[in-house]
């Protein structure tokens, strides 16, 4: 740490807001490695983990980054369209479905800050939920997916947010797809 502390190998925090900052107060410490910040920054930054991450061949919704919401021009939209929060959370995330829509969910997105925002492609389809752990830079298991009984961004029109366990022995297949898409993913985010 700077100052000479040397008392600690390390600070952790369960929240994952503190990653960005942490990186940034370790690397001026001189206590990590080269790129260490763009690699945190990957794991919170949508446009640049989705750029990483198509890189390495794992297909992902296109996107844009608008940096206000004054930078969506409903007029010349095709939609429908993803309008969200740089850094993530679903709870300033909105379907825009149309231009009147794209007016009103910009409006609301003004009260969750000022952007960056993320301008996505929306991909309809099933969402999942999946945990697991990595040690030492290999996944070491995917313990449970899970389907979305509605996908996320649906809370705003009142869904709730809750899951079906898939259980592996029924779905062996689904969890090799997983693990194969985290592993590529996670090395592509280093």
């Amino acid at each position: 740490m700077a100052g000479g502390n040397s008392r600690y190998d390390a600070i952790r925090s369960v929240l994952e807001l503190g990653l960005v900052p942490a990186a940034v107060l370790r690397e001026l410490a001189g206590r990590s490695s080269r790129g260490s910040v763009t690699r945190v920054l990957a794991m919170r930054d949508k446009h640049l983990q989705r750029r990483l991450v198509r890189g390495a061949g794992v297909p992902t919704a296109a996107c844009e980054v608008l940096e206000a919401q004054t930078a969506l021009d409903p007029g010349a939209t095709a939609f429908p369209k993803v309008l969200k929060p740089l850094d993530g959370g679903a709870r300033h995330t909105y379907l825009l479905t149309d231009e009147k829509c794209a007016h009103e969910c910009v409006e609301l997105a003004r009260a969750g800050g000022p952007g960056p925002w993320l301008l996505e492609e929306y991909i309809h389809g099933i969402e999942f939920q999946v945990d697991g752990f990595v040690r030492h830079g290999e996944t070491r298991a995917v313990l449970s997916a899970s389907r979305c009984l509605q996908n996320l961004i649906e809370v705003h029109e009142g869904e709730i947010v809750a899951h079906v366990v898939l259980p592996p022995v029924e779905y062996p297949g689904l969890y090799e797809e997983i693990r194969a898409v985290a592993e590529t993913s996670l090395q592509a985010l280093e």
